[in-house]
């Protein structure tokens, strides 16, 4: 090359072809720190160990235009980095217009980190902490140059955060929709990660919090985004939402079992007919806080239970689910009619036997009078 084999320039290329080699199936690029010393070890050259190459000093002559021609052509050919921090910048640029591509946004998760050996990603993306890089470029909005705001802008950059977690949120409920066909999530949902139905940017989202969260919050919400809740078919009384799971359950389980008299510790099955949106609800849990709330029941409420019929005296419940026990294990497809004919018949024996209880326990389970022994 014609430079002195001990000069910096020659010893910054030497070191500089090495670099490539060893990065080459990681990198494009050859990027060092402002000052680089060279390893004690192979395959670094012996002559070389422990020297330390002043590459900012470099980087100035470059930037000053003093650096003779023949080391930039070789040092660009190795594809060396001139400024490490627009360098920095350009790869992040890249890497969200690679994200962009792929999700058609630029909603990234806070731990959404590039995949290692996967297109069209760039090999000097693989292991970037996206989404940390992107809350980081939030936070330090006001030191960014116009110039780099209006790249982000063409980009379609989310500044707000925000705005950020509520699209995320939106997207999880038009899944959830898409797949339930409804938006009535329980409590204790959590999207499931790594599963092709569901966004990536949505993956392990508490969602069923989130819609709690929302609800709570509902007034104070832009109309903008409460329109667009309201165009899911967001429910935003959770507790009318279960009071009519709990009517509707009710009524189905009439239609089943023919009667209303719900043991306590009935279960809604995780089948047909039963909507998936009350399964493992507690029914019969249920219907004994519905007795004990009577009172502070709402006249309306109060009509729709009489409506179907509903059992409002809780002795009487006892005499009938001791008869009906096996409610509680049956499914729609094994309780017959047949079962159901029994199951009527052996409730009116017992409603109807004259004998007298011997305790009063007994008795408030037949639901006859008791009387002591004289």
């Amino acid at each position: 090359m014609g430079l002195p084999t001990t000069s910096p320039h020659a010893m910054l290329l030497e070191v500089a072809q090495i670099a490539r080699a060893i990065q080459w199936s990681t990198s494009d690029y050859v990027n060092f720190p402002a000052r680089f010393t060279v390893p004690d070890e192979a395959p670094w050259p012996v002559s070389l160990h422990g020297r330390t190459i002043q590459v900012a000093r470099v980087r100035k002559q470059f930037k000053d235009g003093v650096l003779p021609a023949l080391v930039v052509d070789a040092l660009n050919n190795l594809g060396f980095v001139w400024d490490a921090k627009q360098h920095n910048w350009t790869l992040r640029v890249l890497a969200l217009k690679t994200y962009k591509a792929l999700f058609h946004n630029l909603l990234v998760p806070y731990e959404y980190v590039v995949p290692h050996h996967t297109s069209p990603w760039s090999r000097d993306l693989w292991g970037c902490k996206l989404g940390v890089a992107v809350t980081n470029i939030r936070s330090r909005v006001h030191q960014l140059s116009d110039e780099r705001k209006a790249e982000l802008d063409a980009l379609g950059f989310v500044w707000d955060s925000h705005e950020l977690t509520f699209d995320i949120k939106v997207m999880a409920l038009q899944t959830y929709k898409q797949l339930h066909g409804h938006v009535h999530v329980p409590f204790e949902f959590r999207v499931p990660d790594n599963h092709d139905v569901w966004p990536a940017r949505c993956w392990k989202l508490k969602l069923g919090r989130a819609v709690h969260d929302l609800r709570c919050r509902g007034d104070h919400l832009a109309q903008e985004r409460r329109d667009v809740l309201d165009s899911l078919g967001f429910v935003w009384d959770s507790h009318e939402l279960n009071w009519d799971m709990k009517l509707q359950a009710l009524k189905i389980f009439k239609q089943v079992f023919g009667t209303l008299v719900v043991p306590q510790d009935f279960v809604v099955p995780s089948a047909a007919p039963w909507p998936e949106r009350a399964w493992s609800m507690k029914l019969g849990q249920a219907v004994t806080n519905m007795r004990f709330r009577a009172d502070s029941m709402s006249a309306e409420r109060h009509a729709q239970l009489e409506a179907i019929g509903f059992i409002w005296d809780y002795p009487e419940l006892r005499v009938d689910a001791s008869v009906l026990l096996q409610i509680k294990a049956s499914t729609p497809s094994e309780f017959d009619k047949e079962n159901s004919n029994a199951l009527h018949r052996s409730k009116e024996d017992i409603l109807c036997s004259n004998y007298d209880a011997h305790t009063p326990k007994e008795a408030a389970l037949r639901g006859v009078s008791w009387r002591s022994s004289p």
